[in-house]
């Protein structure tokens, strides 16, 4: 992919990102729902870790999080290292993951949902969170990434189009 489609690619991703955000943002409250944050940052972080062949999936993960920071007081440096922690374990995972199957992409986006969830936690944790607040968090947590789990197949097919990602090569490339 040449450098100038990666660009354009991440610009239309950030911009879905920036419309998800706002939508949830505002909408949610409205339905009395103000607990309920739903993280398509993180579903957007996971497409990019499963999919995306790149040198720079640091600096994506970087830019992703740094928008989703503009719409949440959650921390953009703990969503950055947890991902590259995640983008790490995919990286040793690849060649068992398949997510050709939406049945697949349901269950492996949540359990790496719940590896986000774990991981993030421990570093705000390491931070010094209290640990009853994040175990409240956990029951919202739980219902908001399967939302998001359900989703998954029809947002990683649209942002397959975005970033010129053919089916065939969903995990088979990588550096």
């Amino acid at each position: 992919m040449s450098i100038k489609k990666e660009i354009f690619s991440l610009f239309l991703t950030v911009l879905i990102l920036i419309v998800f955000e706002l939508l949830t943002t505002t909408l949610l409250p409205r339905f009395g729902l103000e607990e309920v944050i739903l993280p398509f940052n993180v579903l957007i972080l996971l497409y990019l870790a499963f999919k995306l062949a790149s040198p720079y999936l640091a600096i994506h993960i970087l830019i992703i999080c740094l928008t989703h920071s503009l719409f949440s007081i959650e921390g953009w440096e703990v969503g950055a290292i947890t991902m590259i922690l995640i983008s790490i374990i995919i990286g040793y995972l690849r060649e068992i993951i398949d997510l050709k199957s939406a049945g697949l992409t349901i269950i492996i986006t949540e359990i790496f949902m719940l590896v986000w969830f774990a991981l993030s936690g421990g570093l705000f944790l390491i931070q010094g969170l209290d640990k009853l607040h994040l175990l409240g968090r956990l029951k919202y947590f739980i219902f908001e990434s399967c939302i998001l789990s359900l989703a998954a197949p029809m947002m990683f097919s649209f942002l397959d189009r975005i970033w010129g990602i053919e089916v065939e090569d969903n995990l088979k490339e990588r550096y």
